[in-house]
């Protein structure tokens, strides 16, 4: 096995500081890029960048290294010189829960006979970052803790036409008596 598909499998990437700290990989990269025949548009304004005679900045350099560790044609690094890659910062977090308030204040389904409105739960309702896929995606939360699907859900200021207030939001919010 070698060592494109190792790192391919290990899920191991070139980074900024490899491609700085080992100068034969730029000279590597430009010849892979002159002997690329692919459509993938990244690859492709890079070979258009070299064959015009413009310089492979070290995040492009980089790019394409990693883009030839899925190529098996791809030359493989002398054995002596290879860098040793590193996982690409295992510490950053899957997602980041940002501090967030929500001003419309009800949740109801989108559903025609859907027959209540919800009230929002402002200290469990969450807004969360996904760095990996950037998107934002928001988790609401309502007082009597009923579920909605996320594709079907409204948020809104008023309590739609033809619904009412939920009842059980309002007894876990202590508006109204439980019985």
């Amino acid at each position: 096995m070698s060592s494109v598909e190792f790192a391919y499998l290990k899920d191991y990437r070139y980074t900024d500081q490899d491609v700085r700290e080992h100068p034969y990989l730029e000279p590597l990269a430009r010849s892979y890029l002159q002997s690329y025949g692919g459509d993938f548009s990244f690859l492709v304004a890079a070979k258009l960048l070299v064959e015009s005679g413009g310089v492979l900045s070290t995040a492009v350099t980089r790019g394409v290294l990693n883009c030839m560790r899925a190529d098996p044609t791809a030359p493989v690094p002398p054995a002596r010189s290879r860098p040793v890659l590193r996982t690409v910062n295992p510490r950053r977090p899957a997602r980041v829960r940002l501090k967030a308030s929500f001003k419309r204040p009800w949740l109801s389904s989108r559903f025609p006979t859907a027959r209540y409105a919800h009230e929002l739960h402002p200290g469990l309702t969450e807004l969360w970052w996904f760095p990996h896929i950037e998107r934002y995606e928001w988790y609401p939360r309502v007082w009597c803790g009923v579920s909605l699907s996320r594709a079907q859900q409204v948020n809104t200021w008023e309590i739609p036409e033809g619904r009412t207030a939920c009842l059980r939001c309002a007894r876990a919010k202590g508006e109204i008596d439980g019985g």
